[in-house]
């Protein structure tokens, strides 16, 4: 039973130090040149990511199948990638009231802030809270909000929202 729960802590630990190594990562991105994606190509990759992304979402509902959290996260990391480049490249103009994009970037800022929080920000405080609390099996420790998770249930389906930037890339 020691081992158990020593090899459980150790587990936890160690996803831990992997979100810290995907941080060091985020920084290195945003140290280097960018410029390749404003091009078409990165454009036309980014609507067919859309698409596939959108086709996804209807068979996740259809299938069950545990793999597709790890095809949400990559493609999270793709959003996040791509608006991220934009920033770096645009600065602040690139989500300022100058921008004649303006509505289509806002809109991809929420779903992906949105997104990160609901995929990556609540599992990662949930597991830091459980490494360094002893959380019993049936008691306290594992209630959730309701009320957020029917926001980040509603921020899931404006996910599809994002098919209407494929117009705009088109």
């Amino acid at each position: 039973v020691f081992l158990q729960g020593t090899l459980g802590h150790v587990t936890r630990a160690f996803k831990l130090v992997q979100c810290f190594c995907a941080l060091r990562f985020i920084r290195l991105v945003l140290e280097a040149d960018l410029t390749w994606t404003d091009s078409q190509s990165f454009h036309g990759f980014i609507g067919v990511v859309i698409s596939i992304n959108s086709v996804l979402m209807g068979l996740e509902t259809d299938i069950n199948w545990p793999g597709w959290l790890w095809v949400e996260h990559v493609l999270l990391v793709i959003y996040c990638f791509e608006f991220l480049a934009s920033l770096k490249r645009f600065g602040w103009y690139h989500i300022s009231c100058k921008n004649p994009d303006l509505s289509w970037n806002a809109l991809d800022f929420a779903i992906v802030c949105t997104s990160v929080i609901d995929s990556w920000l609540v599992p990662f405080f949930t597991l830091a809270v459980q490494c360094f609390q002893d959380v019993d099996q049936y008691g306290g420790g594992g209630s959730s909000d309701s009320s957020f998770g029917a926001a980040m249930a509603v921020m899931r389906m404006a996910r599809l929202m994002r098919i209407l930037r494929l117009v705009k890339l088109v």
